[in-house]
């Protein structure tokens, strides 16, 4: 798993959200739990302009670990890019 999401945050960080988004979605398929896979997926989703997916991600990573320190900014960007500016 820490391969997969190594690998998804190599990805972000070169633009290709994608191919990111695909080895989130399966390092989450073996540990559902896992916060970095949940912080790439929910990055991915929010790159590829899918933000309520995005939105639903970061949430859910704050419910599981609500200290989480890149999920906050992240989660008010993308209540941004959804116009609930109030949220953010």
């Amino acid at each position: 798993v820490s391969t997969l999401t190594n690998l998804a945050a190599v990805r972000l960080l070169l633009g290709r959200a994608d191919e990111a988004l695909e080895n989130a979605r399966q390092a989450l398929a073996a540990e559902p739990d896992n916060a970095d896979a949940l912080l790439h997926q929910a990055t991915a989703l929010a790159r590829l302009g899918r933000h309520e997916a995005a939105r639903r991600g970061f949430e859910r990573l704050l419910a599981l670990n609500e200290r989480h320190p890149a999920a906050w900014p992240r989660l008010a960007e993308t209540y941004k890019a959804l116009n609930r500016r109030d949220d953010a």
